[in-house]
């Protein structure tokens, strides 16, 4: 069996062990991981099985080709704010994810890809071009826009472990081949509002950035022009903004728009229609309340059911967990972590939001479902 470097590290950085701390619980020398991970010497079966002891994955896992992921958005993120260790977990963890994912997809089918790629036109008019071409009205709000987004194509994926970064709310990328899609990956346990924002932000990186060179500023102010056109259209905006005297004033359009107070607030101030003043007077006030963290009128927090919809279609329900992970090379345990973080459930704490929960249409491939299934030889 030969053992691919590649997959030693990327086990090795899921787990945010250093070539040190894996070489310790090994029971090797640091240079002999990094012999290994470079592809110049391979493990004997003794050392291959310390190595999957030390990280949690099975041997098999180590023998698995890679599937290319590109970095996207969070290429960006290093440079801003990302740790390296940090980055390299959240990377990993994506990446699994993602494998888990496109082992799915191969036995789907009736996904259609909404999502247009876009250049040579302002955020704004690109915001309201993708409203139109994921089948949205123009002017009002978006109920659930983790499922608008999924029935456009998109893979929107939860990481399955909680991350201590706060500079991390999500990141985008173009992946998979021979057809490329768009995937966007958010943190767990982000607030219903800012979870929104940011996946109207990362679906501007998709838009307007899959291959374009522009400055850090540049890439991120404009997938916030753009969330901000998607998520609060301009000209509805202007018309349900109330006559401004109090940042509570906004509250009625938060829970009817399900974006953040301080999201108001920036849009406002940025359209001119409230000036400097009353501007860092609200924020002020939110800041004095402790809002700025924590704001009244909670938003539902989304969670994606693709996945997991895909996952009981071919492996049934309840999914048969053990099947699923050797068949992607991990283990049962992160398969259900995986599964788990994105199960579709709701705050509670907004009356007015529907509980149902919606379903996306997609067919199955019979003949690979059989093969999944285990009744023709894998």
């Amino acid at each position: 069996m030969w053992i691919l470097g590649e997959r030693i590290r990327q086990a090795r950085e899921f787990r945010g062990l250093s070539q040190s701390e894996l070489a310790q619980r090994a029971g090797i020398k640091q240079p002999t991981v990094a012999q290994y991970e470079a592809g110049l010497t391979q493990p004997s079966e003794s050392v291959l099985q310390s190595i999957a002891l030390a990280t949690g994955f099975p041997v098999s896992f180590f023998s698995r080709e890679t599937i290319p992921f590109p970095e996207g958005s969070l290429f960006f993120r290093r440079r801003r704010s990302l740790p390296a260790k940090a980055y390299r977990e959240i990377y990993r963890s994506a990446q699994i994810v993602f494998e888990l994912a496109l082992h799915l997809l191969q036995f789907i089918e009736g996904i259609s890809m909404r999502i247009p790629r876009l250049t040579g036109i302002s955020p704004e008019e690109a915001a309201r071009r993708t409203r139109t071409s994921l089948g949205l009205e123009p002017d009002t709000p978006i109920k659930h826009l983790t499922r608008t987004l999924e029935r456009g194509g998109v893979l929107v994926l939860r990481l399955p472990i909680a991350r201590p970064e706060r500079d991390f709310d999500g990141f985008s990328t173009w992946a998979g081949k021979p057809t490329e899609l768009p995937v966007i990956v958010v943190a767990p346990n982000l607030p219903g509002d800012r979870l929104r924002f940011t996946l109207a932000h990362e679906l501007g990186h998709l838009v307007l950035h899959p291959n374009q060179r522009i400055t850090l500023d540049e890439f991120e102010q404009q997938a916030n022009r753009f969330a901000a056109e998607f998520l609060l259209p301009e000209d509805r905006f202007r018309d349900e903004f109330p006559a401004f005297s109090d940042v509570e004033a906004l509250l009625p359009l938060k829970q009817r728009w399900r974006v953040s107070l301080q999201s108001l607030l920036v849009r406002a101030y940025e359209l001119r229609m409230i000036p400097k003043h009353s501007y860092e007077r609200s924020f002020r006030k939110l800041a004095s309340f402790g809002w700025r963290s924590e704001e009244p009128l909670d938003v539902p927090v989304e969670k994606p059911r693709l996945l997991t919809q895909m996952a009981e279609l071919v492996y049934g329900k309840p999914i048969a967990t053990e099947k699923l992970a050797r068949a992607v090379g991990i283990t049962p345990r992160l398969a259900e972590e995986i599964l788990a973080a994105q199960r579709a459930e709701f705050s509670n704490t907004t009356r007015s939001l529907p509980h149902k929960t919606e379903i996306i249409q997609f067919t199955s491939r019979s003949r690979r479902l059989e093969k999944a299934d285990g009744r023709n030889e894998w």
